[in-house]
C-alpha cells in the first residue's frame, strides 16, 4: 500500500499536473500560491528527479553507517523500544528470542553461562543484548538470573516472575518456553493490530494528498469557467 500510494502521488505530479499547467499557461490564468507550489514541485520532479534519488541514497548510506557504530545502534535501538505501538512489538520480539533461545540451549544441556553468551548474540536489540551480557556476568558471580534481569529494567515483570519461579522449582527451561510461546502469540496479535491501523491511515494520507492536488488544480479551472460565462 505504501508503494502504491507513493506511485499514485508521483504519477499525479509528473503526469497530471504538467498537463493542467500547460492549460493554465496558455490561458494566462493567475494562479494561487498553493497551485504555484504544486507546479514547482512537479517541475522539480520532472527535471531534477535524480537529485531526490541522490539525496535519498545519501541519507540511507549515512543512516546505515551511523547505525553500524556502537553509539548509533545503542541510540536507535533504545529509541525503537520507546516508539508508541511499534516499541512494544520490538520488546516482545526480542524477549521471545531471549526466552526461546535460552530454553532451547538449556534443554540441550548447555551450561547457563554459555547459553546466556550465545543468547546475547542472537538478540538484535543492543540495550536488551547488553542486559543479557550483564546478566551473564552477574550469574557467573553467583547471583540469580531473575534478580539480574529485574535490575536491568529491560524485561517485563511477567518474564522476571516466570524465571524466578523456574529457578525455584528447577523448571527454568519449561518456564522460558511458556514465556516464549505467550510472547510469540502476543507479537502476532499486535502486528495484526498494527497492520489494521496502518491500512486506513495510508488511505487517509493518500486521499488527503490527492484532495490537495485536485483542489489546487480545480480552483484555477473554476476561475477559467467563471471568465467564460
Amino acid at each position: 500500500m505504501i508503494f502504491a500510494s507513493f506511485g499514485i502521488i508521483v504519477y499525479l505530479f509528473v503526469s497530471v499536473v504538467p498537463k493542467l499547467q500547460k492549460v493554465f499557461t496558455s490561458l494566462k490564468v493567475p494562479l494561487p500560491w498553493y497551485t504555484q507550489s504544486l507546479i514547482g514541485i512537479s517541475e522539480f520532479l520532472q527535471s531534477r528527479w535524480y537529485i531526490v534519488i541522490v539525496i535519498g541514497g545519501a541519507i540511507y548510506y549515512m543512516a546505515q553507517a551511523w547505525y553500524r557504530t556502537d553509539a548509533g545502534k545503542q541510540a536507535f535501538d533504545s529509541f525503537s523500544l520507546k516508539v508508541p505501538v511499534f516499541g512494544p512489538i520490538v520488546l516482545r520480539t526480542n524477549v521471545s528470542k531471549f526466552t526461546k533461545t535460552l530454553s532451547t540451549l538449556l534443554g540441550s544441556g548447555v551450561p547457563i553461562i554459555t547459553a546466556l553468551e550465545i543468547t546475547r548474540n542472537v538478540i538484535g536489540n543492543k540495550p536488551i543484548s547488553d542486559a543479557v551480557a550483564e546478566a551473564k556476568q552477574k550469574v557467573q558471580e553467583g547471583e540469580s538470573l531473575a534478580v539480574t534481569i529485574e535490575k536491568s529494567k529491560r524485561f517485563p515483570p511477567l518474564v522476571v516472575h516466570m524465571i524466578r519461579t523456574g529457578e525455584k522449582t528447577g523448571e527454568l527451561e519449561q518456564m522460558l518456553k511458556h514465556v516464549a510461546d505467550a510472547y510469540d502469540a502476543e507479537v502476532e496479535r499486535k502486528i495484526d493490530s498494527m497492520i489494521s491501523m496502518i491500512e486506513p491511515l495510508m488511505i487517509i494520507v493518500m486521499g488527503g494528498v490527492v484532495a490537495v492536488v485536485v483542489i489546487a488544480m480545480l480552483v484555477p479551472m473554476l476561475s477559467i469557467m467563471g471568465k467564460v460565462h
